[in-house]
Parts: C-alpha cells; structure tokens; sequence
C-alpha cells in the first residue's frame, strides 16, 4: 500500500472512531450551555489560559521530538517522560504559588481555588505519555482514540450529573479531572509499563534542542487563542467571557478535531520518509484534500444557521454569541487547512517556519487586541483573528509549495470545488431559512426546520461537490475505508 493511501487509512481510522466522541462532546456542551451561566463559562476560560500557558512549558515539544528521534527509542522515551514529569511537579507548584495573584488581576477570587484544582490534570497527563508517544512512534492509533473516547464518555457523564446538581462551574473542573484519569487508566490497561525515572543527559538536550521550535509554535499558539480571553476577562469581565468561549467553541469545534487527528497522525508518518520530499508532497496533499472537504462545508454551515442554532440548542441567553460564532467561522474553516502544514514542517526540520509565522500572528493580535476590545468589544475581537487568519493563510501555503517543490495550481486544485460546494450549500440554506418564514408551523416547531437546514445542506454540498469533481467524490470517500 502507497504512503499516501496509508496515510489516508490512519486519518480515517482515528478520526471515524472519534466523530461519535465529539459528537458527544458537542451535545455536552450544548446540555452544559443550558444548565450553566456565561459567567461559568467565563470563570473556566480565564482559570484555563494560565492552565494551558503553563502545561505548553511542561512538554517544551519534548513529545514531538521523541516521535522524530528514531536512535535509543527506549532511553529517548524513558528521557522524555522523566523530563516532563519533573517539570509537571515544579509547574503545578508554580501555579499554586501565583493563582492568588492571578485571581486578583481580574478581581475573581474563585479563580484561585479553580486554578489550584484544575492544575492537577498538568501532573496526571504525564502518566499516558510512555504508551501514548511510543503507540504514535509506531503509527498504532486505534488505543490512542478509545482512550480518548472514554474519556470524553466520562466527562460528559460527571458534568451533566454535577451542573444538574447545582455545582455551576465546578462541575466542569471536575469531569476535566475524571476524564484524565479514565483515559489514563486505559492506557496503563492496554499499553502496561513500570513507572521509572531516567534521564540520559545528551538525549535530553537533543530532545529540547529540536523541541524549541516546537515549544515556541505551540505556545505562540496558545497565546493567540488566550489572548483574547485575557483581555476580553480583565477589560469586559468573565460574562463576555462566557459568550466569546462558546462563539469560539462552537465556531472551531471542527478544527480542533481536525487538528488533533492530522498532527497525530502526520507527523510520525511524515518522519518516517522525510527524505523522499516528492513522497510527503504526495501525502500531504491527499491530507489538504480530505481536511479540506471537511472543515470548509462545516464552516459556511455553522454560519447559514448560527442565529437559529444558539436560540434553539443553547437558548436565548445566548443571543450575544451569535455574530462573534459567524465571524469565527472564518478561524474555524482557516485553521484546520492550515494545520496540515505545521507537521511537515517539522519532520522535514523546518519546524522554525512554523514558529516565525505564529510569531507573525501573534505580533499582530498584541498590536491591535486592546484597542479593539475596547471599541469593538466582542465583536472586534472575533473579526481581528478572522483578518489575521486570512492573512498568514496564502504565506503559509507558500513556504508549504517552495519546501515540497509544489506548484500554486495544486493547492487551488484542491480547496476551488468543496469551497464553491460549500457557498452554494450556504446560499441555499439562506434561502431556504427566509422560504420557511412564510410558513406558521415553523415557529412552532422550530428543531424540524433546523434539522430540515442541515440535511438540505448536506445533500446540497454533496451534489455540487460530486459534479464539480466529476464523479471522483465517490472514489475518495472508498479510500477512506478501513
């Protein structure tokens, strides 16, 4: 079987066992958003920017080096768990240290307790890397994805259980903490092994000599993404808060799965035949292909019925997420095509690429977020990463065309039939939204026309992509078989 062919298997293989897992975890959200306050939310999201800022310094792209590194497979991961472990205990000790001082610059003392609880998961995680990065090396991902599965089982179980019994954001906080445990257990069930410390010192400084550029990446990253929590948080407070989290959740759901499924996947499989560039070339475009005609159709779909989607699932409240979800569905159809380039780059060794243009992005978010934030509040907020995204997006495909010797027609190739597939879906659901109001009974049953939007897009995108590809639709979707 070809490269790309087996690349296509593992990314369906991981992402088919995982769609009924975030499925789950989308109607979770959806039962939460009902059951809690935007404040909830809001006071989760600002406890949960320290959390990811400092758990990104606890792996200091130690993982991804240890997949790249194919010398001493057993001493580089003994390595590199011990390393992360270590920083895992100093870090947790750090935010227990600095959660006062950091509830107090939003004048949330709750946040303090929160951060102190919530920060246990930086030490818990650490527990799955032997078996999670060794399955990963190995191109296994079958127990990667039921582990992950039965985490997202557990989460939905204890936080519906525990918001229905009144422990507002609490109940999140602590289904966050079974989830890892669940899924920890799993591993050590399907993948055994004997807990040790053990650092060989050259291997640890060629792990964070290649992890630097990954340490920086994915912090950069974070920081963009929390960025605007932060200042939305201190400037506008923790309900405004709430409604960007939900907009930004809603309006990326699909990216962040997406981009989960492809780094796990890619970046052992591209560092397996780094040196053969025509061959990644091939892989990473059959990648393009598929994320592509995933992430664009639910992209312009969330837009086409944002307004009756958060007044019927996740209830008036909720109204002021509205705009901010369809500014961010740019960010949501943006991220996961450009998230296919990240793992070729580092598994050619091009990993400061990615680190210049998060870099790039960042620079741009710090120069403008707090004026925008303080004339354009929400909605200047979502709009500022949308413009960014579209920014860095052609640069990126363009250091992605120079490194893998691909021509510009290729990508246009590829993202041209499902982008117009998806507009015309859009279009139609449009039409059809402003149809229905002629109609009486659509007000009473309002789940009906919401289901009747979704399956007319759905059939709508299918047809036009199908004849827009003349016919090979049906043959992509045969390669993804297991």
């Amino acid at each position: 079987m070809s490269l790309a062919k087996t690349t296509v298997r593992n990314l369906s293989a991981v992402g088919l066992l995982q769609i009924f897992a975030k499925i789950l975890n989308l109607i979770t959200l959806a039962i939460l958003s009902r059951l809690l306050l935007p404040s909830d939310f809001g006071i989760v999201a600002i406890a949960g920017i320290m959390i990811t800022v400092v758990d990104q310094f606890k792996d200091f792209g130690i993982a991804t080096a240890v997949i790249q590194k194919h010398e001493k497979p057993e001493e580089t991961l003994r390595t590199g768990f011990s390393m992360r472990f270590v920083l895992g205990i100093l870090l947790y000790g750090t935010i227990f240290i600095l959660a006062p001082v950091y509830a107090n610059f939003f004048d949330e003392q709750v946040i303090s307790s929160v951060l102190k609880v919530s920060a246990i998961i930086i030490i818990l995680e650490n527990l799955r890397f032997m078996p999670d990065t060794k399955l990963r090396k190995e191109l296994k991902f079958k127990t990667i994805v039921i582990s992950n599965f039965f985490g997202y089982i557990s989460y939905s179980i204890v936080a519906i259980f525990l918001a229905y019994a009144g422990y507002s954001f609490w109940s999140i906080i602590y289904a966050r903490i079974i989830q890892t445990v669940i899924s920890s257990i799993y591993f050590w069930i399907k993948s055994p092994w004997t807990f040790h410390l053990q650092i060989d010192k050259e291997i640890g400084k060629e792990l964070i000599g290649y992890g630097k550029y990954i340490f920086g990446t994915g912090f950069i990253v974070l920081a963009i993404d929390n960025m605007n929590f932060f200042v939305l948080g201190k400037i506008l407070g923790s309900t405004i808060v709430g409604y960007y989290f939900v907009a930004y959740s809603w309006a990326t759901f699909s990216s962040r799965e997406i981009i989960g499924i492809v780094s796990r996947v890619l970046l052992p499989t591209y560092s397996s035949i780094k040196s053969d560039i025509p061959r990644v070339g091939n892989a990473y475009l059959k990648t393009l292909k598929y994320t592509s005609m995933i992430s664009i159709p639910i992209a312009f779909g969330t837009f086409a019925i944002a307004p009756e989607f958060v007044n019927l699932v996740l209830g008036d409240k909720w109204t002021p997420s509205v705009l901010p979800l369809q500014i961010l569905c740019i960010v949501g159809l943006l991220k996961p095509i450009n998230s296919t380039t990240g793992s070729v780059f580092y598994s050619i060794g091009k990993a400061r690429i990615t680190t210049l243009m998060g870099g790039a992005q960042f620079l741009l978010m710090v120069l403008f977020v707090i004026p925008v934030v303080e004339i354009f509040g929400i909605i200047g907020v979502a709009a500022l990463y949308s413009l960014i995204i579209m920014i860095i997006t052609p640069v990126n495909f363009s250091y992605m065309g120079k490194y893998l010797k691909l021509e510009k027609r290729k990508f246009a190739e590829i993202l041209i039939a499902p982008t117009i597939s998806a507009v015309l879906m859009a279009i139609f659901i449009l039409i059809i939204k402003d149809y229905m109001k002629n109609f009486s009974f659509i007000s009473e049953y309002p789940l009906i026309n919401l289901i009747f939007m979704i399956l007319s897009g759905v059939i709508i995108y299918t047809l036009s992509l199908f004849i827009l590809t003349k016919g090979r639709l049906k043959k992509d979707i045969m390669n993804l078989r297991l």
